[in-house]
């Protein structure tokens, strides 16, 4: 997947633009339209609910969630990136404690997120170092010194 960005038509605004295109459903999106959708997405407040949606299938039922780097890289502020990937992490660590908690790889200290109903944590997908809550214990919850 390239994280390099393109000139194509931005599938939300239409104009020829540098674009970034989205992996699953290959939509373009420009820098300006992409701030755009970020920054609405923080006022709004959702982002501790579900993941940011690709802004080009708004009414197209396009299920394709916009990555890191798009958000990284589309011109929002260093504050408001801190706010998004805030939302992410408290998201993530309310659906680790929902869904069986976080587990770490006694081999390569990796952390995972478990599933529900297995009883014991199961490795479903490692987090990114963003996503990693620091100290935590298994349950999701801070340790305590």
């Amino acid at each position: 997947v390239s994280t390099q960005s393109t000139w194509v038509g931005c599938g939300v605004c239409k104009g020829l633009a540098e674009c970034f295109e989205l992996p699953g459903c290959n939509h373009s999106v420009c820098a300006p339209c992409a701030k755009k959708h970020v920054v609405s997405a923080l006022e709004e407040g959702y982002l501790e609910e579900r993941e940011l949606m690709c802004p080009c299938g708004v009414g197209k039922r396009c299920d394709t969630i916009v990555p890191d780097y798009v958000v990284n890289r589309c011109g929002i502020s260093d504050e408001e990136r801190e706010a998004y990937h805030a939302a992410n992490t408290k998201r993530h660590l309310s659906l680790a404690a929902e869904f069986g908690g976080i587990t770490e790889c006694p081999k390569c200290d990796n952390q995972f997120m478990g599933e529900a109903g297995s009883g014991m944590p199961q490795p479903s997908r490692p987090l990114s170092a963003r996503e990693r809550p620091g100290d935590v214990d298994g349950g999701g919850q801070p340790l305590s010194n």
